[in-house]
């Protein structure tokens, strides 16, 4: 959970804590009692100040209306928002949730984030929808008792008995004239209903009456037990993630054996992540024990700027300090300055840093050691801290790898450097710029500096120029939306280098040292420069870098923004030939950005290999899952020589980007209309490592073994005319469907796919279909003995890709899905997520829904609890 307020470790901010630690405790309670011990939270970390708030589950503002994106715990993306205090829909005064009461209503967010649920409530009016309407609540509804419908009050979950056994004020269908395909699309709005007479009984139940069962046809406990019906799923204009209930997640298919009362809070934690947890990395090789220009040693200088953070750093920040040459050693295990007691925590750790002095430096250097021990203090301390990052203080003769520095981007751990030389370090430079951190000389840097810093964490605007003669200027446009807040633009070069760095703003003006206007502050260091704007306008700048002598090292221009749009790319799959590699480029300003233009360059660091594009895409189509989440979806299947690449992702607004709330369910419930977003630039970049290559069998010597149990098999066609060679097991009287599907096309040729079954011997064919969309199938009935049987899958048209092979007992579409193509039936194999023949085709596995009974407490049936 991120909030965008200040958590403070002074008495001021108790009381935040105390509502934060009340209204989460009843969240959790909420939760256990109304799934009656199948879910269970135990520790919500909460960050103040906006921190981590794009991968936050929750993110919590001052003032709105709560909603939730659907079924989106398990996913990337989408979020739980929150708020102090609720805007009523149609106006009105807004109030402030007491503690419990903000706890139940983010239960109530969780049921369509975590639960799947829909509402179960009334709308005083109609909203403008961003689903079907027959998801949304509207005037006509009836509020069901339940967590989904007066989450205020009720804890439980809608029964059966819910929408049969209880009467609401009767509406009658209105005359329509076409029939309508289901009974959900008759009641798909209040305009095609008529109120009753005045005075006429109540008779109506709620069945067709409230948003969930209109999308599910049953009740919110029936839908957790049995899950939601594939046919109506495939309905909805906006698909659904992957459903989970709870045959799903009891542990070993057993429900929960429960006591009364139900409500177990022994593992609930509220972890307030209030302070910053740094891990000091001091360098104390062979070359730190030379003097300086003033014959101070350096690790002197080192120790001293070590202390200068432990004095400076505020209280409720923890401090792990490590010394590093050609080992490490944890010289301050993680020490919190608490509230109340910092003087002897300071000295403690000063008094550890100081003896560092006392011995003389000594070894190598290990920089990757240092950060890789920093990497895991931090990660044993994961519920230590708001923000989590490394100072390494070391006079610069150092190297390192960037599979490291990939894995601390991973991990969100930014690598602050302190140069102790006279003359600074590329490397660490580097090291600070790769990872998000700051790179200083020792009379430059403060704690300050890095707290200013985690503000600024989105990058909106990188430039990477290699050394040149050149005296050319370099320059990094950058587009500041509505969204971003105050933002820092730096330049840097090499040490000794001469440059001139001014700024031009959107309304051209040209920014330098010695013209400032207010509100824009100038920052110079021996390496660099930076302009820092508090409150920057909408537009475009253009930071501008002016080379006065001739380089002989790299320059970089960038800029940092604390700003509520962020783009996170992340990758599935790709760990090993040929499976490849799906990457997902999450854009959001909290909510999903939709309409955005973003595009892929990947590079590989095989000498000669030409860079090329990734396209993006966020419409539903594969391999993108669902269209209009702010996910913009790409794959990669064309590297086929091991080695590392970089892909560079780029967001842009092409005109017409918009911000969507997703408004799955509110309290009492409504989204906002999207709100249209002006130009904007964001990058990200990931490592990516391809490994295990070999080359595809074109005979029936070495083919790839495939399971006879649906398992599904990637393989690939790297090179027009190639064949694949596989085998499979099929056992006496056995009958067997073997699949090609989840094909990805490298290049625009088409990839029609012929699938071949061969016997024993592998000469001898038995069948053969070809199809154009890349999906073959055959069968195979054995005889009375077993054997090992071959396929070959071959390209009739020409093309190249990766595909899946999948095997399994034809039994198990006869029965499940009822079908030869193996989809669309109850329960069946789902093979294909989309009709589009270039797609990725999801080979699921069918599992056998269960019946979990529901418990009752002692004396009878279960009845309603109140809050």
């Amino acid at each position: 959970m991120s909030v965008s307020w200040k958590i403070s470790e002074t008495a001021a901010g108790q009381g935040d804590r105390a509502y934060l630690e009340t209204g989460l405790r009843s969240f959790a309670d909420t939760i256990y009692e109304a799934t009656e011990g199948r879910f269970k939270v135990c520790k919500v970390f909460v960050f103040d100040k906006r921190r981590n708030w794009g991968k936050a589950d929750v993110v919590a503002e001052a003032k709105g209306r709560a909603n939730a994106a659907l079924g989106a715990l398990r996913e990337d993306s989408g979020q739980i928002r929150m708020f102090r205090e609720i805007d009523p829909i149609g106006g009105g005064p807004a109030h402030q949730y007491g503690a419990a009461v903000f706890g139940k209503v983010l239960a109530h967010e969780f049921g369509h984030y975590g639960l799947f649920l829909r509402d179960e409530y009334t709308e005083p009016q109609e909203a403008v929808p961003n689903e079907p309407p027959y998801l949304r609540p509207r005037p006509c509804d009836v509020q069901v008792q339940s967590l989904m419908g007066n989450p205020h009050s009720i804890t439980a979950l809608s029964l059966d008995t819910d929408y049969t056994g209880e009467d609401h004020p009767a509406w009658t269908l209105k005359e329509i004239t076409s029939p309508a395909p289901d009974q959900r699309t008759k009641y798909l709005t209040c305009d095609k209903l008529d109120p009753p007479p005045k005075g006429a009984p109540n008779t109506e139940t709620a069945q067709w009456r409230t948003a969930h069962y209109r999308h599910y046809q049953k009740s919110a406990w029936r839908l957790l037990v049995e899950g939601p019906t594939r046919e109506l799923l495939a309905r909805e204009a906006r698909s659904s993630p992957a459903f989970v209930g709870f045959p799903s997640i009891a542990e070993g298919g057993v429900p929960a054996k429960l006591k009364y009362p139900t409500f177990d809070g022994s593992c609930f934690q509220a972890i307030i992540m209030d302070g910053d947890y740094a891990v000091l990395a001091i360098d104390r090789s062979a070359s730190m024990a030379k003097p300086n220009a003033l014959n101070v040693p350096l690790v002197s200088l080192a120790v001293a700027a070590a202390k200068d953070y432990v004095t400076s750093a505020p209280a409720g920040t923890t401090i792990a300090v490590l010394e590093f040459a050609s080992d490490v050693t944890v010289v301050v295990p993680p020490t919190k300055i608490p509230l109340g007691g910092e003087a002897p925590a300071r000295a403690q750790i000063n008094a550890a840093i100081d003896a560092l002095a006392k011995n003389p430096p000594a070894g190598n250097t290990s920089l990757d050691a240092a950060l890789m021990k920093a990497r895991d203090l931090l990660l044993e301390g994961s519920a230590i801290g708001n923000s989590q990052y490394v100072v390494a203080i070391s006079d610069g003769e150092v190297a390192t790898q960037s599979w490291l520095l990939g894995q601390l981007v991973g991990l969100n751990i930014p690598v602050f450097t302190v140069a102790v030389r006279d003359a600074g370090s590329s490397v660490m430079q580097d090291v600070a710029r790769q990872t998000g951190g700051a790179h200083r000389n020792a009379k430059g840097w403060s704690q300050p500096l890095i707290e200013a810093e985690l503000k600024m964490q989105e990058p909106v605007g990188v430039r990477l120029y290699p050394a040149s003669s050149s005296n050319a200027p370099l320059e990094a446009p950058t587009e500041l939306s509505e969204r971003d807040g105050a933002t820092v633009f730096r330049a840097s070069w090499k040490e000794g280098d001469k440059a001139v760095f001014e700024l031009v703003t959107p309304d051209a003006g040209v920014v330098t040292p010695a013209n400032l206007p207010p509100g824009i502050s100038y920052e110079p260091s021996l390496e660099g420069a930076s302009y820092v704007i508090a409150s920057p306008v909408v537009g475009k700048y253009t930071p501008r870098l002016v080379p006065q002598s001739t380089s002989t090292g790299d320059r970089h221009i960038w800029a940092r923004s604390d700003s509520r749009l962020s783009l996170s790319v992340d990758t599935v799959g790709g760990k090993q030939y040929p499976e490849p590699w799906f990457v997902r480029a999450r854009l959001a300003a909290p909510q999903p950005v939709l309409g955005a233009s973003v595009t892929g360059t990947l590079t590989s660091s095989v000498a000669g290999a030409a860079p090329h594009g990734v396209a993006f895409r966020d419409d539903g189509q594969a391999p993108d899952e669902q269209p209009e989440d702010g996910v913009y979806t790409a794959v990669i299947a064309d590297v086929v020589e091991d080695g590392d690449y970089t892909l560079d992702v780029l967001a842009l607004n092409p005109g017409g980007a918009t911000v969507d709330p997703i408004g799955v369910g509110d309290d009492p419930g409504g989204a906002d209309p999207a709100a249209p977003l002006s130009s904007f630039r964001r990058e990200a970049s990931l490592t990516l490592k391809a490994q295990g290559r070999f080359a595809m069998p074109q005979s029936p010597a070495g083919a790839v073994q495939v399971r006879n149990d649906l398992t599904p098999v990637w393989v690939s066609i790297d090179h027009p005319g190639d064949v694949v060679w596989l085998e499979f097991n099929g056992y006496k009287k056995g009958w067997y469907v073997a699949m090609t599907g989840g094909l990805i096309a490298n290049d625009a040729g088409p990839m029609a796919t012929r699938l071949t079954l061969y016997d024993t011997d592998g000469a001898t064919e038995l069948e053969s279909d070809a199809q154009p969309d890349g999906r073959a199938r055959v069968e195979l009935h054995t005889p009375g003995i077993d054997g090992k049987y071959y396929l070959k899958v071959e390209h009739t048209s020409g093309g190249v890709g990766r595909f899946q092979v999948a095997v399994a007992p034809g039994e198990w579409f006869q029965k499940r899905s009822g079908t030869r193509s193996g989809g669309g039936g109850e329960g069946g194999c789902r093979l294909s997520r989309s009709s589009d023949s270039t797609g990725v085709v999801a080979f699921g596995t069918w599992l056998g829904l269960f019946v979990l009974r529901r418990t009752r407490k002692p004396g009878g049936p279960r009845r309603r609890r109140g809050s």
